[in-house]
């Protein structure tokens, strides 16, 4: 008996890592099926975690191709490792699969943003486990707990920061630097969306390195300036946390990045037409944990502002982070517990 993690992006390999190895720690059996989606692969590899190779990431109207080579894997690997159970972040092909096989399937989400494919996952699946600040109620099967995703990996209890990350990126000890986290906007949740285009790009660069920050740019779109070349962000994947905990400054469009920024007590600004409209972003913000920005004009006068307030915020913001720790679960043990109780469920039937 086993638990099945099918895993379509980078972020959620970090939480679904951790709570498998909770659950080995319990003697449980799991394994992670991982989709080709940017660094995906050589993060797992690096970190020397065992996976399943899953699909290729598709664009356009392979999508749907995808969508059926994706079930087709998912119903093949339960079968094949005896699976008892599957956990995702809420992926529709996994959802089904283990319907056709008749295992359980539970989801564990924080994005509100994704219409279509919360149909098909709340129809199929069993039990949907959400932050408390999540903006939407999913029904009955909808669980709320006290905590966030990147806390099950990023925990003070769990995480502790590698200074030796500052050689691998050539920065001297108090040399100010800056994160910069450009996403590909290629979701299908991302349609009709604004975003900051090449020359708005250029422009908060400019700004940071003009205001005497040393810029590394993280972005999983090709679509950008060629100008950023230079400034891209060479580390290895499975050392950005480090390099984020140790940045002076954090801005982008990936809400991941910002949140987990903001959990690492690092002054950041997330600019996005997500802005109030994921419950995780909106509570940090209101805890002070972060700035988050709809308009790029707005967004870019907010980040002058931490600039300029950057080298005391820490301190600051540490008291929050603080509270928000202490009134939080420990998300991966939580995750795990829920795990469990299926495998119980399936042992009792």
């Amino acid at each position: 008996m086993s638990v099945l993690f099918d895993i379509g992006h980078p972020a959620d390999f970090h939480m679904f890592n951790a709570v498998k190895n909770e659950l080995s720690r319990r003697g449980v059996e799991s394994h992670i099926m991982l989709r080709d989606k940017e660094v995906s692969y050589q993060l797992a590899e690096k970190m020397g975690v065992p996976f399943i190779r899953g699909t290729s990431q598709r664009a356009g109207l392979l999508v749907g191709i995808e969508f059926f080579e994706w079930m087709q894997k998912t119903f093949k690997e339960i079968k094949k490792n005896n699976i008892k159970l599957v956990v995702s972040s809420g992926n529709p092909q996994s959802s089904i699969a283990s319907w056709l096989r008749g295992v359980p399937h539970i989801v564990f989400n924080d994005t509100e943003t994704v219409k279509v494919g919360r149909f098909i996952y709340c129809f199929f699946s069993d039990k949907i486990y959400s932050s408390e600040t999540i903006l939407k109620n999913y029904g009955k099967k909808h669980v709320f707990y006290k905590g966030l995703h990147e806390l099950a990996y990023l925990d003070p209890r769990r995480f502790t920061p590698n200074p030796e990350v500052l050689e691998k990126l050539g920065v001297g000890k108090d040399e100010k630097y800056a994160i910069v986290r450009f996403v590909s906007w290629g979701a299908t949740h991302d349609a009709g969306c604004n975003r900051m285009n090449k020359k708005e790009q250029e422009q908060l660069v400019g700004i940071l390195k003009s205001s005497g920050y040393r810029v590394f740019i993280s972005s999983e779109s090709p679509d950008v300036s060629e100008s950023f070349k230079c400034d891209a962000f060479k580390v290895q994947p499975h050392l950005f946390h480090d390099s984020l905990a140790f940045a002076s400054l954090v801005v982008g469009d990936g809400a991941s990045t910002a949140s987990e920024a903001a959990l690492l007590g690092v002054p950041c600004i997330y600019i996005s037409d997500f802005a109030d409209k994921l419950g995780y972003i909106k509570m940090l913000k209101e805890r002070g944990l972060l700035e988050a920005e709809k308009d790029f004009t707005s967004g870019i006068e907010v980040m002058k502002k931490l600039i300029n307030e950057s080298q005391d915020l820490r301190e600051i913001r540490k008291k929050a982070l603080d509270t928000l720790f202490k009134e939080s679960v420990d998300v991966a043990s939580y995750m795990a517990d829920r795990c469990e109780e299926f495998l119980r469920k399936g042992e009792d039937k």
